[in-house]
This record gives structure tokens, sequence and C-alpha cells, in this order.
């Protein structure tokens, strides 16, 4: 039963990821370690981007992360990534910080627990 609760709120499509790098399960797990940690760095620079008014900067930060959490196939996430950087693109910053700090954090650090949850790297 707890499979299930996790499966439901999982984002990650692993089938998809593994068969966008041939089947490659070590490359997914080394990608899923970059991910642990460069996502942190990019939301820091995402969200320093927005607090200085950086519109390209941020566009930058959040089009990084939106390449990190393709690999994944993680949807929402992805969408949430999206959006930050179109909002960035066009300089409409206060949607992007609404989007950036309420939601695409969150996103993120659900992608790092789910990693974690499927054990994909040691948790040390």
């Amino acid at each position: 039963m707890m499979k299930r609760a996790f499966d439901a709120m999982a984002q990650i499509d692993e089938i998809q990821s593994l068969r966008s790098l041939d089947g490659n399960r070590e490359l997914l797990l080394q990608l899923a370690q970059i991910f642990v940690e460069d996502s942190p760095i990019l939301i820091r620079s995402l969200q320093w981007a927005l607090d200085c008014n950086d519109a390209p900067a941020a566009r930058l930060a959040a089009h990084s992360l939106k390449g990190l959490v393709s690999t994944f196939y993680a949807g929402r996430t992805l969408k949430l990534a999206q959006q930050v950087e179109n909002f960035c693109a066009i300089d409409d910053l206060e949607s992007a910080r609404g989007i950036a700090l309420s939601k695409l954090v969150v996103g993120v650090q659900e992608l790092v627990d789910e990693m974690k949850g499927r054990g994909w790297f040691d948790q040390n």
C-alpha cells in the first residue's frame, strides 16, 4: 500500500529517463547525484537573480534547472521551471518570483526526496 502512495506522488518517469539514456542505469544514477548537488546552487542563483531584478541571470538559472529536471521527465517540476524561464524572458520577475519561491523550490525538493526514496544514491 505504501508503494502505491509513493507512485501516486512520483514525478520521475524512470522508464522514459532510462530510454533516453539508452538504458544506462549507471548514468541515470550519476545524473541524479549531479542533480542533488547542483539544484540547490541553481535555486540560490535563481533567487539571487530575482532579488537583484536581473532577468537574464534569472532566466539562465531557470533554464539550467529546467535542463537538469528534464533528464528525469519530472513533468510537474519541469513545467514550473519552464514557466519561470518564460516569465524571466519577458521580464515579468514578479510572476517568476511567485512560482520560484512558492512552487519550484518545493518541486525540486520533492525530486530530491523521490531520488532518495528510490535509493538512487548514498544518503550519507
